[in-house]
C-alpha cells in the first residue's frame, strides 16, 4: 500500500515539530541539572555534556532498534540542548546562592517534580 506524500507532510506540521523539540528539552533539562549535582568536579563540564549527548544517542538507538517512536537527529539535538540548559542553570544558581551544598537536596526534589510533569505532559 503506497503512502502519499501529502499524508507524510501533514504529519510534520510546524506546531508538532516545535512541540516535540520543547518536550525533549523539558525532559532532558532535569537530567543535565542532576548530572551537574552528581558531579562534584565542575572542571569536567565538557565530559558531562558529552555524557548527556551519549545518553540521548543511546535512547534514540533503542527507539530505532525496538521500533518505538520515531528516531530523529532533532531529538538528539534537543535532548542535548535540554541537558546543557539544565547544567548551565545549576551552575548559575550555584554561583548566586550562598549555600549551594544545602540547596542540592531541594534542587534534586524540584528537578524530579519537573521531570514528572514533563512526562505527564507528553501524553
Amino acid at each position: 500500500m503506497p503512502v502519499e506524500c501529502n499524508d507524510i507532510l501533514s504529519y510534520f506540521t510546524f506546531r508538532a515539530i516545535i512541540k516535540d523539540i520543547v518536550y525533549n528539552i523539558l525532559l532532558f533539562f532535569p537530567f543535565g541539572f542532576i548530572l551537574a549535582i552528581a558531579s562534584k568536579r565542575m572542571n569536567k563540564r565538557i565530559c558531562l555534556l558529552f555524557m548527556a549527548v551519549a545518553v540521548s544517542v543511546f535512547f534514540e538507538a533503542m527507539q530505532y532498534i525496538f521500533a518505538l517512536g520515531a528516531t530523529d537527529i532533532t531529538d538528539v539535538l534537543s535532548n542535548s540542548i535540554g541537558a546543557a540548559l539544565g547544567f548551565a542553570f545549576y551552575i548559575l544558581t550555584n554561583k548566586i546562592s550562598k549555600k549551594p551544598v544545602r540547596l542540592d537536596r531541594i534542587y534534586t526534589s524540584i528537578m524530579f517534580c519537573v521531570a514528572c510533569v514533563a512526562l505527564i505532559l507528553i501524553k
